[in-house]
């Protein structure tokens, strides 16, 4: 199946938006905008070249859960 990848991304952001950052850290959103686009690209990078990407996807969602417990965004 096709996945029309502008829109997927506009999906994304119109849901980040409604994220309250109050009970979280400051940048959560674009911090959160940016893993899922690293996310996208593995999947478009895949469909080009078959690689394999359960690990990549899995080592994203765990540097963002690292950053999400030390609240450090940078690096």
């Amino acid at each position: 199946m096709a996945v029309n990848v502008r829109h997927l991304t506009h999906l994304f952001r119109e849901q980040a938006e409604v994220i309250d950052e109050a009970a979280r850290i400051p940048s959560y959103r674009l911090e959160l905008l940016r893993h899922l686009t690293a996310v996208i690209e593995f999947e478009q990078e895949n469909r080009v070249r078959a690689l394999p990407i359960q690990q990549r996807v899995t080592e994203e969602c765990t540097r963002l859960g690292g950053k999400l417990e030390e609240g450090n965004w940078e690096g």
